[in-house]
């Protein structure tokens, strides 16, 4: 299993953002003192996303989190990915390619978070059943 865990200005902004515009669910955050979110755990299917503040990861430039990144995230069949694309366009997602088909084996739709960090979230058509010939 391999988790990112992505530098965030605002650990708490991005659980929002996360949750309501993605449908992202929140397993687990770690605050600090101030009740502030410092380390989140968030999983979208199967895929599981890690947060943190800039200051608990490597020091790198606040202006440029995310760029160059995209994370992909292939949903399993029992989450429904033209709902989760509907939600995210509802809650206001920042989508950066709309849903489409991929040669009949798969559909995507791009999106960023609140960071720049971008997510191509596809599903694979299902495999087609074989019924019995005899």
């Amino acid at each position: 299993m391999l988790a990112p865990i992505l530098s965030c200005r605002d650990v708490d902004a991005s659980i929002i953002y996360y949750t309501r515009c993605l449908g992202f669910t929140l397993n687990w955050r770690k605050r600090d003192w101030g009740g502030k979110t410092t380390f989140a755990s968030l999983t979208l299917g199967t895929a599981e996303v890690m947060l943190a503040m800039i200051e608990g990861i490597a020091p790198i430039s606040r202006g440029h989190l995310g760029a160059g990144v995209q994370l992909h995230i292939d949903l399993p069949q029992e989450v429904a990915i033209d709902e989760l694309y509907e939600w995210a366009k509802r809650h206001g997602a920042s989508i950066t390619q709309p849903l489409e088909e991929w040669a009949g084996k798969a559909r995507s739709f791009s999106v960023n978070d609140c960071d720049g960090y971008q997510y191509r979230i596809a599903q694979s058509a299902m495999a087609p059943r074989l019924e019995n010939a005899g």
